[in-house]
């Protein structure tokens, strides 16, 4: 499966910005329930 995975800080400019763009939230994905992971190095 070809994917495209976005991280970006908790704006609401940025929500807007890259819905109009076509991604929407995982836990809002139309085709079904996603979980993302992310770990930060220390």
């Amino acid at each position: 499966m070809r994917q495209q995975v976005l991280l970006t800080d908790d704006e609401p400019r940025h929500g807007a910005f890259y819905s109009s763009l076509g991604f929407a939230e995982a836990g809002e994905h139309p085709a079904g329930p996603l979980r993302a992971f992310v770990r930060f190095a220390s």
